[in-house]
């Protein structure tokens, strides 16, 4: 079994920027703060070997992003059929660049995530275009900033990314890699266009948080074993009730408040770090809690919209994961068709 050495300096700083880039957007008043605390889980790094480069090239993927955008919502706002297949098509992009073998592929997921937040945005509140998606873009980049300040003060510290010790799984290569890469981007892409369809047709709740849910948490375990796709379901229902006890609570004190989310936000990160075999349940812990949660303490114990919340991540993770099935046969069986026709050729 896999063992963790020096995780606890990570789980912290992840906590740290959490709760940072959730306080500073409380403090500007952002309506999507939600987003600054999700971004600064996932950028939080002390791999000091080009963090200069990643730090840098996000940045100007989200000003690329904000602006591309911009324009695509402009043009397209008047055009539902557009909309959807530039969703859909962009998110495909952005699931993919995921697994790129690139410095930047950070950096074109910021670029590729913005432009599908600009035009979702342009779907569900038209009349607030700009100051929704402005909302949005300070959101993220303040998530980024934050965790990039924090992830310099831990590298200038000394502190280094955590140690994996013992049998690990042996990293896809090849064609498999790609294979599972472009089944994962299909599978992503496939469940936005039926969130899309169902958020249009029977006005499914939180249509934002079906989407982040699915861009954001997405990873190889959609392409693997049933085990890792349930620790999805457990990862995201701890979460999720935690958030809505949390909302019930409805603490006033805003150092209690912050209290109780550094806490599980720490939690979630030592899920995901510490535990390697159920990293997944702990990544969609933190980012189920902060998603249900909403941040903001002007929920004031609004526990439904809560529960909306958490059914829109549900729905997000539901279709991945019924999607996964048909895609795999057609995606195996192409690539099946290919190897055949290059040992022919050969």
């Amino acid at each position: 079994m896999s063992q963790v050495r020096n995780w606890q300096p990570k789980a912290i700083a992840m906590a740290s920027a959490c709760v940072s880039a959730a306080v500073l957007g409380e403090t500007l008043h952002l309506p999507s703060s939600y987003l600054a605390p999700i971004f600064a889980f996932v950028f939080v790094s002390f791999e000091s070997k080009g963090f200069g480069l990643k730090l840098t090239s996000s940045l100007i993927g989200i000003f690329l992003g904000a602006f591309f955008g911009s324009i695509a919502s402009d043009l397209l706002i008047n055009s539902p059929a557009g909309q959807f297949l530039f969703i859909v098509v962009v998110s495909y992009l952005s699931v993919l660049a995921r697994f790129a073998p690139i410095k930047t592929a950070f950096a074109w997921r910021m670029c590729f995530r913005l432009q599908v937040a600009a035009v979702i945005t342009s779907l569900a509140s038209p009349t607030d275009l700009y100051a929704t998606y402005l909302d949005t873009s300070f959101s993220i980049l303040i998530g980024v900033l934050c965790a990039g300040a924090v992830s310099l003060i831990g590298m200038g510290l000394g502190f280094a990314e955590p140690v994996v010790t013992g049998p690990q799984e042996a990293p896809e290569t090849g064609q498999d890699a790609l294979r599972d890469a472009e089944l994962v981007a299909l599978v992503s892409a496939a469940a936005i266009a039926i969130a899309l369809v169902l958020w249009i047709w029977f006005d499914i709740p939180a249509i934002n948080q079906v989407v982040i849910t699915i861009i954001m948490t997405v990873d190889r375990d959609i392409a693997s074993g049933r085990a890792r796709r349930q620790q999805r379901l457990v990862g995201c229902l701890v979460g999720g009730l935690i958030a809505l006890a949390v909302i019930a609570m409805n603490p006033q004190n805003y150092l209690v408040w912050s209290t109780i989310f550094f806490v599980v936000i720490y939690l979630g990160s030592a899920w995901q770090i510490n535990e390697v075999d159920r990293a997944y349940a702990g990544l969609q812990a933190a980012v189920a809690f902060i998603m249900v949660l909403g941040i903001s303490k002007i929920n004031d114990g609004d526990i439904i919209t809560g529960v909306e919340r958490l059914a829109g991540i549900f729905i997000g993770i539901a279709l991945m994961i019924w999607l996964r099935h048909p895609f795999r046969l057609v995606l195996f069986k192409l690539y099946s068709i290919m190897a055949g026709a290059k040992s022919s050729s050969e």
